[in-house]
Formats: structure tokens, sequence, C-alpha cells
């Protein structure tokens, strides 16, 4: 699994829940800017789990592009979720 995040913080909160689940080994988190460029290959992930990671200040353009790139990394018949709770 591979956990990208923005937020210094969070990198820091996942690795800390990978390690005290024995799961350190399996995991890889990564500090990651998602107006950038995905740092994964084509067709090389078979899942992929965003939360509210469209509810993001970006502009048009800017989300374009990601959903672009949440489509290349997925292979052939991956599955994407996009989590983005609202308020009633």
């Amino acid at each position: 699994m591979t956990a990208l995040d923005i937020a210094p913080g969070t990198v820091e909160v996942i690795s800390a829940k990978a390690r005290a689940a024995g799961l350190s080994s399996m995991v890889t988190v990564a500090a990651h800017d998602m107006r950038e460029p995905l740092p994964l290959c084509d067709d090389s992930i078979d899942a992929s789990y965003s939360h509210m990671l469209f509810c993001m200040a970006l502009t048009a353009g800017e989300l374009e592009l990601l959903a672009l790139e949440l489509r290349r990394v997925l292979r052939p018949g991956g599955a994407g979720c996009l989590h983005s709770p609202h308020q009633r």
C-alpha cells in the first residue's frame, strides 16, 4: 500500500500507525503535492481511495489533471473510490 499526503504531520501519523500495527514492510508513506504527477508507474495499482481529495482548493484544470493521473496509475479494471462527505 502507498499512502500520499501533502501534510508532513499526517505522513508521520500514518507511518506511526503502520509501525504500531506491524505493517511497516507493507506500507509506503510519502509527502506528495497532488498538483504534481503521481510518483507511480502507469497501470501500477489495483485500487485508489481518496478522502476529500477533490474537495481541496484546486482549480478546475488541476482537478482534471489529478483525475487523469489517477486514471493513468490504475490498472485496467482497477477501482477508484473518491470519498467527499458533505454536511446537511
